[in-house]
C-alpha cells in the first residue's frame, strides 16, 4: 500500500529547471488502486492522533470529521486499556496495523507518528481503520534535524531489531 512516486525532469523555457518529485494523490482513484473502497473515509494526518482537527480530509468531504473525533476519543490513554483494546479489536484492521508498525521498526522510519501519515476508514465496508504510510523519505535517519549539516552528520538510528 504505497503511493506512486517518481521523479521527473522539469524544463522552464527550453532550459533544465531541476528533478522533482511527481507523487500520487491521496484520493479515491488511490483508494481503488491499493484494493479499498474508494467510498471510504481518508484522511491525511498533520497530528499524533490527538484531534481531529488540523488534518486534511480527502474523501467524503460532505460529511464531517465525526469518524475521526470517536476514534481518537475511543483510543484516548484516559480509558482503561481493557476497553481501549476491545475497541480496537472491533474497529482496526489489525493484520494491516501490525503490518504497518512492523514496517517501521524494520526500516527505522523515525519521521512518522507526529504526521506523515494516513488514516483510512472502510466506512461502507467494514467501518475498519488503516493506517496507510506517507513521505517515507527518512528510514534509518535520526530525529531533530533542523540543518542539512545536522542531516547530512546524523547517525543510523538502531533498534533491537537491527543489532
Amino acid at each position: 500500500m504505497a503511493f506512486f512516486s517518481f521523479p521527473i525532469r522539469l524544463e522552464l523555457n527550453g532550459s533544465f529547471w531541476g528533478i522533482e518529485d511527481m507523487v500520487e494523490h491521496g484520493d479515491e482513484l488511490f483508494l481503488e488502486r491499493i484494493g479499498r473502497d474508494g467510498n471510504g473515509a481518508l484522511y491525511k494526518m498533520y497530528n499524533d492522533l490527538s484531534s481531529a482537527s488540523g488534518n486534511e480530509k480527502k474523501t467524503r468531504l460532505e460529511e464531517g470529521t465525526e469518524d475521526l473525533t470517536a476514534l481518537i476519543a475511543s483510543l484516548d490513554e484516559s480509558i482503561s486499556l481493557a476497553n481501549r483494546s476491545l475497541y480496537a479489536y472491533d474497529h482496526l484492521d489489525l493484520p494491516q496495523t501490525a503490518s504497518f508498525f512492523a514496517n517501521l521498526a524494520l526500516t527505522s522510519d523515525q519521521d512518522v507518528g507526529h504526521k506523515n501519515y494516513y488514516l483510512y476508514r472502510d466506512s461502507e465496508g467494514t467501518g475498519e481503520w488503516s493506517i496507510l504510510p506517507w513521505d517515507v523519505d527518512l528510514p534509518g535517519a535520526a530525529t531533530g534535524w533542523t540543518t542539512l549539516a545536522a542531516r547530512i552528520t546524523s547517525t543510523m538510528y538502531r533498534s533491537q531489531l537491527t543489532r
